[in-house]
């Protein structure tokens, strides 16, 4: 835990500079996350070749292809590494399939004359990103704070119209996959009504987040304090009888602990 204060009542971070974090849908909270262990950014770097680059098409999608599977990202529940030196805005990460319940799976035919509804790349408003694997293509589709995810085999997304089947298997979790494709409908819509992250929750995770950087630079909880509630408010209450700020402060750096850790991986469900 935070032991040692250093130089100055605070630190170099402002709450200001976490602004962003309380947009993020659960996965790009989770990347926070997972990119601040130290353990994943040794791994990312040793696998830093098998990271794919980015290329992109004639329509703007910007397309990664997997040559072979990363099994070393997968304990991370990662398809391929991504750079832990970028946050979830600058950065597009695969999740594994299997560690999410509102990935969409989807068997995508060529058109053909039946009249039945047709669905091409560009119909999609946002930006798109495509992983191609051996087992077919992992299109991710983000607008603003939120994201939609399919899996999509037989004939490529990235060539014409397609006659998408989608299939789900058990009903477990149909609900979260029903979401996912309410959700990817407004991403063809020309007014998407996409739904927005809950204020209140990400802020909890923010803080989280602030109080995990601050005990990874070795500060104190009350350096943390400061930065989370500001000086002035930390000054009149630290050393109140209570502690009910110190001891959130504790608290918040042990869930940043638990999240970065693995406790990450309940934010994909």
């Amino acid at each position: 835990m935070p032991q040692v204060r250093l130089t100055g009542t605070a630190w170099e971070r402002r709450l200001e500079d976490y602004a962003y974090t309380v947009g993020l849908d659960r996965p790009g909270l989770a990347w926070e996350f997972l990119r601040r262990n130290s353990n994943y950014a040794r791994d990312a770097q040793e696998n830093s070749k098998s990271i794919p680059i980015a290329k992109t098409d004639a329509n703007g999608t910007q397309v990664f292809k997997l040559h072979q599977l990363v099994m070393p990202a997968e304990k991370w529940g990662l398809a391929t590494f991504a750079n832990p030196t970028k946050c979830a805005t600058n950065s597009t990460i695969f999740w594994l399939p299997s560690r999410m319940n509102s990935i969409i799976s989807c068997h995508a035919n060529a058109s053909n004359d039946n009249h039945a509804e047709t669905i091409n790349l560009s119909q999609f408003k946002g930006q798109k990103f495509v992983l191609l694997t051996n087992a077919g293509e992992y299109l991710v589709i983000r607008n603003h704070h939120n994201t939609a995810r399919l899996i999509i085999t037989g004939k490529s997304i990235l060539t014409g119209d397609r006659v998408f089947s989608f299939s789900f298997e058990g009903i477990e979790n149909a609900i979260s996959r029903l979401h996912a494709l309410r959700d990817l409908q407004q991403f063809m819509s020309a007014s998407p009504k996409l739904s927005t992250p809950v204020w209140s929750s990400n802020c909890k995770y923010r803080d989280y987040l602030v109080a995990l950087d601050g005990h990874l630079a070795h500060r104190t909880y009350r350096d943390i304090a400061e930065v989370l509630y500001g000086s002035e408010r930390v000054k009149d209450v630290w050393t109140n009888e209570t502690r009910y700020l110190k001891d959130k402060v504790r608290r918040a750096v042990q869930a940043g602990i638990e999240l970065m850790n693995g406790g990450y991986f309940k934010l994909l469900n």
